[in-house]
């Protein structure tokens, strides 16, 4: 069983002196692992959604309003190439106040309004609402 110095008691602690120190070790050894092959993996994935395919003519161009002023300009750029003769804006549904002013029939501008002024020679077409 055990003996009077305690010899058991220090196995176990040996033990676990080693068990810590070989995942301290392994813990180590994997955050530089991921250091160095992060990098390399993220550069890979990110080729992968990337597609170096020519742009082909599309019925619509989709924009959200978080797309902004660049998203805008580029959806312009693509309808001046004559890519798409539409561009769809998805908005968020409107609130309280922007009920009312439907319900009044008086002009007001949202979030979409700001992503909307393509800046086209063609005339703009008025927006539809599906």
């Amino acid at each position: 069983m055990l003996d009077q110095g305690g010899g058991m008691a220090f196995r176990w602690s040996k033990r676990l002196d080693v068990v810590v120190l070989v995942l301290v070790a392994l813990t180590a050894f994997a955050s530089l692992a991921v250091r160095f092959i992060r990098e390399p993996v993220l550069r890979a994935a990110g080729w992968a959604l990337v597609t170096s395919e020519p742009v082909a003519p599309a019925d619509v161009i989709v924009l959200t309003v978080d797309s902004g002023p660049a998203g805008s300009l580029q959806a312009a750029a693509l309808v001046q190439k004559g890519i798409s003769k539409q561009v769809a804006i998805f908005t968020e549904p409107p609130n309280e106040e922007e009920r009312e002013f439907i319900r009044l029939g008086v002009p007001y501008e949202n979030a979409a309004a700001t992503v909307s002024p393509c800046s086209s020679k063609r005339p703009a077409r008025s927006p539809e609402r599906r």
